[in-house]
C-alpha cells in the first residue's frame, strides 16, 4: 500500500510538473507568437506606393470615380492600410502586400487622397496623390517641362508643351500657364500656351491640340514655384475652366551650387587618389572599405559617411551626397560581405487579382489569338526593340547575350531589334532615348534601389556644363568614385524628369546590386510607362545576373511567348515589381493610334501621333498617326513600319488623307512628293501603292484647306480621307513588316504629310 501510494505521489507530482511546463510553454509560445506577430520590439515603419493610375503624385481625369492600387511591406507584419481623401470619403483598403481602392468618389478640382500602411506595432507610413477632376476638358499626360532647374538672376528659356483632347468647345486663347500656391490656389498668370504652329512659341503643326510656348523665367532669389495650365470650355451655363497637373520650378544660387559642386568633386578626386594606393596595397576589400570610412570624415566639406552591403555613402556639408564603391570583381555593386545566403526557389506568390487566367489556343493550336487589336490591350508589350546597356562589359560586369532575342537561337516567333550600348559609350546622353525599346537590360553597378551607375567620367569642375550643376544639385546624377575613377550614376529622378515620352509596356531588369533594395527605381520606369521590373534586393554576382536574365527571356520570348509571370522564378534576393501579364504579341498592333503613341511601330524621321489637325480629326475616336516630309523641327521625311504574323488574314486595310504644299503649283513639275505602302516578307518588298503629286492632281477631287492648315510655304490642299485595301492572302502563316511613308522627289522646301488611321488586317 505504501508503494502505490508513494506512486500515486509522484505520478501527481510529475502530473502537476507537466502542467506547469505546459502553461508556462504556452505562455512563453503565445510570447513569441505575439512577438513574432505583432512585432512589439519593431520601430520600423512599413513602406508604401501608389502604382495606378499613376505613381507620380499628381493625375487629371474627367471620371466621377477612380480605382487607386499600390503594393507595401514591413518587415515583420502588416497589419491594415487605410485611406482618407480631401473629398471626405475614408475607409479600409482591400489587401496590404497588394492593395487597391476601388470607384474612389471624386470631387470637381484637386482631390488630395493619402494611403497609410500601419503595421502590428502601429508604426506608420503614407503615400499621397492629388488627383484633379476637370468637368469637360482632358489634358493628356503631365506638361512637358525642358528645364525645371534654374540660377539665380540667369534668365533662362523653358519650352513647355501640354495635350489636350479633342474638345470643340475648348476656347484655344484661354490656355495657359499659371502661378499656384502650396494648396494648388490661383495665385497668377504667367503666360499664354498656343497651338498655332509657330515655331518661335515652340508648336510646331496647327491645330494639332498640343500647345506650346517658349517662355523665359528669371528668378530673383531661391525659390520653389508650384505651375499648372489652365483652360476653358465654352459650355451653355458659361465658360468653365479645368487644370492640368502640376509642376514645380526650382531657382539655386549658381555661386552657391557652384561652391558646392566644386567641393563635392574635389573630395571625390582626392578619394579617388586614396583608392588608387589603397587599392595597390594589396589589401581586403574590407580593410580598404575600413580605412576609407575612418579617413574620409578627415577631409574638409564632409559631414558624415555611412557603409551599406559594400558602398560607402558620404553626406557634404551642403547635404549633397556621393558614393565609394570597393566591390569584389564579380560583383555588381558592392563587396559580397552581406549578401544573403540565396533562398530555396518558390514559385513568386501573385496576388489573387493578378494572377494569369489562362492562354486563349485558337485551332492552329497557338499560344494566342493571333488578330488584330483594335483596341487598347495593357497587357501587350508594345515594342520589339531590345537594348542591352553595358558600360563595364570589358571590366568586369559583362553583357548578356542576345541569344534569348535569336529566333533562330530560340525558335522565337518574334524578330527583335536588338541594340547593344557598351562601355564608354554608355553616357546620360545615351540614356535619354530609352522610351524607345520595349525591353531594356541594365548590366552595370547600382546600389539602394536607386542609383544606375554610367561610364561617364566626371571631369574637373570648369569642364562641367551648367546642365551638370543642375542635374547634381537636384539628385538627378550622383557621383560615384570606383577603382580610382569617379562617374557619373543616374537616380529615380532622372527617370522622372529627364526621359521625355512613356515607355511602350517595356519591361525593365536591372541587373546591377540591390537595383530593387528600395522601390524607388522601379517606381520611376512605372510612372513613365514600363509595366514590369526586375531586379534584385542586396548584391548580386554577375553568373547570377546572367542566369536570370536568361531565364526569363528565354521565356518570354521563346516558342510559346509566356507572361511576365510565367516568365519569372522567385529567388530568394531576386524580385520582380508591376504586371505579371505582360507578353509579346505576334499580330498587328495599335492600328488606330489609340494607344495614344506609335507604339508597336518603329519611327524613321517625322512620324507622330496627334489628336487633330486643325480642323481635320480622325476618323474614329481620338488619335490617328501623322507621317509628313518634315513638319516644324523635323527636316526629315517620315516612315513607319511594323513587323507582325498573317495567319488566317486576307486584307490589309487603311484609312489616309494626303495633305501638300506641292499642290497646285508643281504639279507636272519634278518636284513629286509622295505616299508609298509596301510590304516586305524576307528580303522580298512588295509596293503595294506608290501616288505621287500628279497622281493624286489627276485621280482626287483636292481640297484646299489653307489658311486653315498651313505648314511653312504655300498653300495647302488634301485628298480628304481615303480607304485603300489590298489582298495579303498570299502572306498566310508568314511574317512580314508593313512600312508607309511620306517622302520629297526635287527638294524638301515645300512640306507633304499623311495623315492615317484604322490600319488593320482581317
Amino acid at each position: 500500500m505504501e508503494t502505490k501510494k508513494l506512486f500515486r505521489i509522484k505520478s501527481k507530482s510529475y502530473f502537476l510538473l507537466s502542467i506547469f511546463l505546459m502553461t508556462f510553454g504556452c505562455l512563453i509560445l503565445q510570447s513569441c507568437s505575439k512577438d513574432d506577430d505583432t512585432g512589439e520590439n519593431d520601430v520600423e515603419a512599413p513602406s508604401i506606393y501608389i502604382l495606378t493610375p499613376t505613381s507620380e503624385d499628381v493625375f487629371v481625369t474627367t471620371e466621377g470615380n477612380i480605382t487607386i492600387t499600390g503594393t507595401a511591406q514591413d518587415n515583420v507584419k502588416l497589419k491594415t492600410i487605410n485611406y482618407s481623401s480631401s473629398s471626405g470619403n475614408n475607409g479600409i483598403a482591400d489587401g496590404l502586400d497588394s492593395w487597391s481602392i476601388s470607384n474612389l468618389t471624386l470631387i470637381e478640382g484637386d482631390n488630395q487622397i493619402k494611403v497609410t500602411a500601419i503595421d502590428a506595432n502601429n508604426n506608420q507610413n503614407e503615400a499621397k496623390i492629388t488627383i484633379t477632376k476637370n468637368k469637360y476638358l482632358t489634358f493628356l499626360g503631365i506638361p512637358f517641362v525642358s528645364n525645371d532647374v534654374f540660377f539665380t538672376n540667369e534668365p533662362t528659356e523653358v519650352w513647355i508643351t501640354t495635350s489636350i483632347a479633342s474638345n470643340e468647345k475648348l476656347i484655344a486663347s484661354s490656355v495657359k500657364l499659371i502661378e499656384v500656391d502650396a494648396n494648388n490656389q490661383y495665385v497668377t498668370d504667367v503666360c499664354s500656351l498656343y497651338d498655332n504652329g509657330n515655331l518661335q512659341n515652340g508648336d510646331e503643326i496647327k491645330g494639332d491640340n498640343v500647345f506650346s510656348v517658349k517662355h523665359t523665367f528669371n528668378f530673383l532669389n531661391e525659390t520653389n514655384k508650384r505651375y499648372r495650365i489652365s483652360a476653358k470650355t465654352l459650355e451653355t451655363t458659361g465658360e468653365v475652366e479645368g487644370f492640368s497637373a502640376t509642376f514645380v520650378l526650382t531657382a539655386i544660387g549658381q555661386q552657391k551650387a557652384e561652391q558646392q559642386i566644386e567641393s563635392l568633386m574635389n573630395v571625390q578626386q582626392q578619394i579617388e587618389v586614396k583608392l588608387s594606393n589603397l587599392l595597390s596595397q594589396g589589401l581586403t576589400t574590407k580593410d580598404i572599405e575600413t580605412q576609407l570610412i575612418n579617413w574620409i570624415p578627415t577631409i574638409s566639406g564632409v559631414k558624415n559617411t555611412s557603409k551599406d552591403d559594400g558602398w560607402i555613402k558620404i553626406t557634404h556639408s551642403s547635404e549633397l551626397v556621393s558614393y565609394v564603391i570597393v566591390n569584389e570583381p564579380d560583383f555588381r555593386g558592392g563587396s559580397p560581405e552581406n549578401q544573403a545566403e540565396e533562398k530555396r526557389r518558390t514559385a513568386p506568390q501573385i496576388p489573387l487579382n493578378q494572377q494569369t487566367r489562362g492562354i486563349f489556343n485558337n485551332n492552329n493550336g497557338q499560344t494566342m489569338a493571333l488578330r488584330s487589336y483594335s483596341s487598347i490591350d495593357n497587357n501587350i508589350i508594345q515594342n520589339k526593340n531590345v537594348l542591352i546597356w553595358a558600360p563595364f562589359a570589358n571590366d568586369g560586369v559583362p553583357a548578356m547575350i542576345s541569344t534569348p532575342f535569336n529566333n533562330n537561337d530560340n525558335n522565337s516567333p518574334i524578330n527583335f531589334n536588338v541594340k547593344y550600348i557598351l562601355d564608354t559609350n554608355c553616357d546620360i546622353s545615351s540614356l535619354l532615348d530609352i522610351t524607345n525599346y520595349g525591353i531594356i537590360v541594365f548590366d552595370t553597378h547600382g546600389a539602394g534601389g536607386d542609383l544606375i551607375l554610367t561610364r561617364q567620367n566626371a571631369g574637373p569642375v570648369n569642364s562641367l556644363e551648367k546642365i551638370f550643376f543642375n542635374k547634381l544639385v537636384s539628385s538627378e546624377y550622383q557621383l560615384v568614385t570606383m577603382r580610382s575613377k569617379t562617374y557619373y550614376a543616374i537616380t529615380s529622378k532622372f527617370i522622372k524628369n529627364s526621359l521625355v515620352g512613356k515607355f511602350p509596356n517595356s519591361v525593365i531588369f536591372n541587373a546591377s546590386c540591390e537595383s530593387l533594395k528600395t522601390n524607388l527605381l522601379a517606381n520611376a520606369f512605372i510612372s513613365k510607362g514600363a509595366k514590369t521590373y526586375l531586379g534584385f534586393t542586396q548584391n548580386v554576382t554577375n553568373g547570377m545576373c546572367i542566369d536570370k536574365e536568361s531565364e526569363f527571356f528565354s521565356t518570354l520570348v521563346g516558342a510559346d511567348l509566356k507572361t511576365t509571370g510565367q516568365s519569372f522564378i522567385q529567388d530568394g534576393i531576386y524580385e520582380m515589381r508591376g504586371s505579371t501579364e505582360m507578353r509579346f504579341y505576334l499580330g498587328l498592333i495599335n492600328g488606330d493610334f489609340e494607344y495614344e503613341n506609335l507604339n508597336g511601330w518603329n519611327v524613321d524621321g517625322d512620324g507622330r501621333v496627334i489628336t487633330q489637325l486643325e480642323h481635320q480629326k480622325p476618323t474614329q475616336p481620338y488619335y490617328m498617326g501623322i507621317v509628313s516630309t518634315g513638319l516644324g523641327y523635323t527636316v526629315n521625311h517620315g516612315s513607319i513600319h511594323q513587323t507582325f504574323k498573317v495567319t488566317n488574314e486576307n486584307t490589309l486595310s487603311l484609312k489616309w488623307n494626303f495633305l501638300s504644299e506641292e499642290f497646285m503649283e508643281y504639279v507636272g513639275s519634278k518636284y513629286q512628293d509622295y505616299l508609298k505602302i509596301s510590304i516586305t516578307e524576307g528580303n522580298s518588298t512588295e509596293t503595294l501603292f506608290y501616288k505621287a503629286i500628279d497622281n493624286f492632281a489627276q485621280q482626287y477631287n483636292l481640297t484646299l484647306v489653307s489658311p486653315t492648315i498651313v505648314f511653312d510655304r504655300g498653300g495647302v490642299y488634301m485628298t480628304g480621307w481615303q480607304t485603300s485595301s489590298f489582298d495579303i492572302s498570299k502572306y498566310k502563316g508568314k511574317t512580314i513588316t508593313l512600312s508607309i511613308a511620306t517622302g520629297d522627289i526635287g527638294d524638301s522646301i515645300y512640306d507633304s504629310a499623311t495623315l492615317l488611321d484604322e490600319i488593320r488586317i482581317y
